[in-house]
Order: C-alpha cells, then sequence, then structure tokens
C-alpha cells in the first residue's frame, strides 16, 4: 500500500511538473489552479511552506549566492534576502537598516574629529576605533586630536535585542606643519629692495603678513622701493593640507640718511692756543657716526661721538661742523662759527698809557658759562721825594652770570711817578653799573712819608689828611664819600687848611656817582678824580694821578694824592704829620671771596676765571 502511495504521489507530481511548464503550479487541497502570475501557488489554511535553514556560516559559504535568493539564517532566526553584494534581515523586531556611518575628516592636529551615525530611533550606538577608541554616543568627537586618531571607525546600532552589521567609516588627521624660520636681507636703505624668505617645506603654500597691511602668498616675497613705513616686524606661516603652521618672524630694519644734527652747544668766541673747549650735539637718530671738522689750525683732542673736545691754535677763526653718517649715507653739516675772543680767561688788564684818561672795557660771558671768577688789582700811587706811593688792593670773588651777559671794567693806573699823584681804583661792574667789586688805589706819596695802602671791605675810606668829605686841619685834603667818587687832588695847605696863603688847595672825591670837585686855592687849582661813570679819570693840581680816580699834588716836594676806589681817599697835608695821600677803599660782592690789602705796586689789572 505504501510503496502505492509513492509511486501515486510521483505520478502526480510528474503530471503536475509536466503540465507547468506552460503554467504556473498550484498546491492545494481543493485542485484551484494556480494564479496567472505565480509559478508556484501554495494555498493551505492548516500548514506553511519551510525555505532553506542553514546559519550564518553556512549561508556565507553559498558560491555567487543569485539575487533574491532567500534562506531562514538560524543564527540571528531571521529570513535572509540576497540583494546585490549584501544578505538584508526581515526579522520582525530587527527590521531597521544599519547605521551610516561618517566623520568631519580631513582635520588638523589639535582640532576635533567628529563621528556621526545616522538616527535609528530607540536604538543604541556602539563605537570603536584607533588607540582603543570607544564610545556609546550616536556621534561622538575627539578633542585635541593627533596624526595617530587617523584611520578606520565602526559603529553598530542595536534596536529590540537586535544588533545590525557594523558600519565603517575612514578618519582622516593631518599634522601641522613645522613653523617656517624667516628671514630678511637687511638692514636696506629706504628705496632699496627688501627680500623676505622662509624656508623649504614640502608641499606647503606661504602666508606674509608685515605692516602697513602687508600680505604675500609666496615663499620668497620682495618689496621693490622700500619706505621707513615697511620697518617692523614680518610674520609667515606655512600651510600643508589645509593646516596651517604656527608663524614665524623677522625684523626688517629701513634705514635713511640721518637728519642734519641739530644746534651745536660750546663756545661761539675762543681764545688762540686754547685746550679743552668741549663742542657737542644731541644724538642723531639711525646714525652710526659723526664727522666733525675744526678750523684751520684746530685739532681734535677727543672725540665722543657726539661731542668733542678741540685745542685751537693762534688764530681760532672759522668753523666747527658736524654731519651724521650711516650706511645710507652722510646728512647735511650743521656749522657753528668760531671767532676770537677780546678777552680770554684767564686774561690780563692792564693799563699801557701814562695820561689820566682811560676807558671802559666790556667783556661778554661766553656760551654755556653761568659763572665767573673775578680777580682784580687797584694801581699804586705815585711816589714823591724818595717816597714810594701806596699799594692797590686785590679783591677776589665768584659771581652768577648767564650767557650772552656783558661785564664791564675799569682798570686803574698808576700815579704819576714822582708827582705823588694817587693811584687809580679798579672796578668790576655789570652792564647796569651794578658792583660786582672794586678794588681800591693807593695814596700817593708825600715828601714827608709812603702813601698809604688801599683798604679792603664794604665800608668807605677816608684820606688820612682830613675826615671823609671835608678839609683836614694843617692843609688835609678831602676824601672821597662811599661810591664810585675817585680821591681827593693833594693841596699845599689843603681844603680848608689855615695856612695864611692857601697855595694848592686840593679837591675833594667823588660822591657817589659825582665826580670830584675843584679845589678853592689862589694859586693853582687842584681838582678831584672823576666818577667811574664818566670813565674815573684822576684828578690833578701839577701832579696827575692815575685814571680810575686817582687825586693829583702839588708839584715838587708837596703832598700825595688820595687813591681811587669805592670811596677816594683823602690829599695829604703839607703842614700835618702826614704828607702822604690816603688810600681808596674797596668793595667785594661776590662769594668765595678772597680780599687783601696793600699789594699792588704798579697798574691795576683784572683777570677773569671760567
Amino acid at each position: 500500500m505504501k510503496k502505492y502511495c509513492v509511486l501515486l504521489c510521483a505520478g502526480v507530481l510528474i503530471t503536475l511538473f509536466m503540465n507547468g511548464q506552460s503554467q504556473g503550479v498550484s498546491i492545494n487541497a481543493n485542485g484551484s489552479p494556480p494564479d496567472a502570475s505565480a509559478i508556484l501557488d501554495v494555498s493551505s489554511t492548516t500548514r506553511g511552506a519551510l525555505m532553506p535553514r542553514m546559519s550564518a556560516v553556512q549561508r556565507d559559504q553559498i558560491v555567487n549566492p543569485a539575487d533574491g535568493l532567500q534562506i531562514y539564517n538560524t543564527t540571528t532566526q531571521c529570513i535572509n534576502i540576497r540583494t546585490g553584494s549584501t544578505w538584508k534581515q526581515v526579522c520582525g523586531d530587527c527590521d531597521f537598516n544599519s547605521p551610516v556611518a561618517g566623520n568631519s575628516g580631513p582635520v588638523c592636529e589639535g582640532q576635533t574629529l567628529s563621528l556621526t551615525a545616522t538616527t535609528i530611533l530607540g536604538a543604541t550606538y556602539q563605537w570603536t576605533g584607533p588607540n582603543s577608541f570607544v564610545s556609546t554616543q550616536q556621534n561622538p568627537s575627539i578633542s585635541s586630536v593627533t596624526p595617530a586618531a587617523s584611520g578606520s571607525y565602526s559603529v553598530t546600532a542595536t534596536l529590540n535585542g537586535c544588533t545590525s552589521q557594523p558600519q565603517n567609516t575612514v578618519a582622516t588627521v593631518n599634522p601641522i606643519p613645522v613653523t617656517p624660520s624667516a628671514s630678511n636681507d637687511g638692514p636696506v636703505c629706504a628705496g632699496e629692495q627688501l627680500n623676505l624668505s622662509a624656508n623649504t617645506i614640502n608641499g606647503a603654500t606661504y602666508s606674509w603678513t608685515g605692516p602697513n597691511g602687508y600680505s604675500a602668498n609666496i615663499q620668497n616675497p620682495a618689496i621693490i622701493n622700500t619706505q621707513l613705513g615697511h620697518a617692523g616686524t614680518y610674520n609667515v606661516s606655512a600651510t600643508v593640507n589645509g593646516c596651517a603652521s604656527a608663524t614665524g618672524n623677522t625684523n626688517v630694519v629701513i634705514n635713511s640718511i640721518p637728519a642734519t644734527p641739530g644746534t651745536i652747544s660750546g663756545g661761539i668766541s675762543v681764545c688762540p692756543n686754547s685746550a679743552g673747549n668741549i663742542y657737542s650735539i644731541a644724538a642723531v637718530a639711525g646714525a652710526t657716526s659723526y664727522n666733525w671738522s675744526v678750523p684751520s689750525g684746530a685739532t681734535i683732542t677727543l672725540d665722543a661721538g657726539t661731542s668733542i673736545t678741540v685745542t685751537f691754535g693762534a688764530t681760532p677763526t672759522g668753523n666747527v661742523s658736524v654731519s651724521a653718517t650711516n650706511i645710507c649715507g652722510t646728512s647735511s653739516a650743521n656749522t657753528l662759527g668760531i671767532t676770537t675772543s677780546i678777552i680770554c680767561s684767564p686774561d690780563t688788564f692792564n693799563a699801557t698809557n701814562t695820561g689820566k684818561t682811560g676807558s671802559i672795557q666790556t667783556f661778554t660771558v661766553p656760551s654755556g658759562v653761568t659763572s665767573l671768577t673775578v680777580e682784580a688789582w687797584g694801581a699804586a700811587g705815585g711816589s714823591l721825594s724818595g717816597y714810594a706811593g701806596g699799594k692797590g688792593a686785590r679783591m677776589k670773588g665768584t659771581f652768577s652770570v648767564t650767557p650772552g651777559e656783558q661785564i664791564k671794567m675799569l682798570v686803574g693806573q698808576m700815579g704819576e711817578t714822582e708827582q705823588g699823584g694817587g693811584g687809580g681804583g679798579t672796578f668790576v661792574t655789570r652792564a647796569d653799573n651794578s658792583i660786582l667789586l672794586i678794588a681800591g688805589g693807593g695814596g700817593g706819596a708825600g715828601n714827608i712819608g709812603v702813601g698809604i695802602n688801599a683798604t679792603t671791605g664794604t665800608a668807605g675810606q677816608t684820606g688820612v689828611g682830613g675826615a671823609q668829605g671835608t678839609g683836614g686841619d694843617n692843609g688835609g685834603g678831602g676824601g672821597g664819600a662811599s661810591g664810585y667818587g675817585g680821591g681827593g687832588g693833594g693841596g699845599y695847605c689843603g681844603n680848608g687848611g689855615d695856612c695864611a696863603i692857601d697855595y694848592y688847595s686840593g679837591g675833594t672825591g667823588g660822591n657817589g656817582c659825582v665826580n670830584g670837585t675843584n679845589g678853592g686855592g689862589t694859586v693853582q687849582v687842584g681838582s678831584g678824580g672823576k666818577s667811574f661813570l664818566n670813565g674815573g679819570a684822576g684828578g690833578d693840581s701839577d701832579g696827575d694821578g692815575g685814571y680810575g680816580g686817582g687825586a693829583g699834588s702839588k708839584h715838587g716836594n708837596a703832598c700825595g694824592g688820595g687813591g681811587g676806589g669805592y670811596s677816594g681817599g683823602g690829599g695829604g697835608g703839607y703842614n700835618g704829620s702826614h704828607g702822604q695821600g690816603g688810600g681808596g677803599g674797596s668793595i667785594n660782592n661776590g662769594t668765595s671771596q678772597s680780599n687783601t690789602s696793600g699789594v699792588q705796586s704798579s697798574h691795576g689789572q683784572v683777570i677773569l676765571t671760567w
């Protein structure tokens, strides 16, 4: 029976197969034909159809699986359908597509690498990658990446207990190029070409920036016509695979011809054969050296760049000039004219004539001089009958002065020899006649004694023969009051004397800025000395006093005239015990004083030192 059934079924199948060559095959319980669109139409309400069942390993061993081939995967318990080159799963709860993986690369070293996976609602994700990277985020990121982070990253999605096939994305992290070494061929001069350069980095492009908005995108750019504004720092970076390096830099120096040096400081009027004359200028920006020149006959004894020390020759007339130099050239020269100084330091002012009139000399304070030391001597009185005249005083002091200020000087003259004339005082004042110092002159000798020395100090000095401003007893001449007065004239009996006959009465000394007065003698009139303001001429009778305020005396063997000074000395009296003239008074308004009475036995003198 069994054998019969087998044969019967085989026959049916054969019949069905034979019939199915032109139409579909129907397998059912009611014998209905197959649907026209189906090659096989299986119908049942109580049973199902079974497809081939195999594991994933067995599935993957099928050679050249056809598109649409279906199996039941016993590993995943899902129906697998071959589509193209992959197997798609039909799993019910596992029926979702695998996530699509991506990344933000290529990125540069130090930047952030972002990984992406398409969204599957409700799914969880698992990433793995280089350097043991793992993450459960859908879209993780890696900050401050290094080139070691380059490689393949894999992601799976899990939903309803089903895990997708791994999907991969390859990320690239490019290294930062090395910092280029920047340089330039400067310093260059304005108007010349400047060349910038950077070392070669394989595959790199370059970017330069600099002062005043400068930019360039070649490795070794050039600036054709440089200006001072091109000076400064230039930066360059190199870019490889979109990654820029740190910047290298180089400092550019642009030089120009230096400016003309400023004012030359130093004396304009200088003394012959004077050493240690210093001239200087302020430093000139950009200058590397200075070129000094001096007048013919002068030499530079010490050169310190912006300052020189000059020794002048016998005729220091010409120019001191200086220019500034650097690699770009030499500036125009600044010039200071030099003249020979009329009054040099130290210098001596001696009277050379023997008359009664002198002149007021002036001295201009040199540039840069603010302190002046003045040393002055009054003149000695004249001799008479073998007796010497009194000696002049010496006064020395230091005074503050201003460059360009004028100093006035009247140098006293010695009284007439063998005439007993009074010695002239020596006066030193400012331009407005304010006193610096006055050195008194000595009194003239009388026929019975040596003339009286000049005195020091600020008080007015009286003549020996009489009280200040009046005639003395026994023929004493009048003394001068405080001020610029000259000495009184000597007389035979003197102004105010009590002789029976007033022979040769002497004049009084000057009072303040007023000249001395004439005497009242009946035979000859002795005159008082003139004031400083009026030239300081000495008074006279027969014998002459020196200019600077000295008085005269009777010629022959008579009485001496008073010395000139801050206060004039009185004339000598014929009948008095003192036939010699009185010395003039002195004054000193300086600091660091050094004063001595009765030291000068000849003409007066002035020395200025700075």
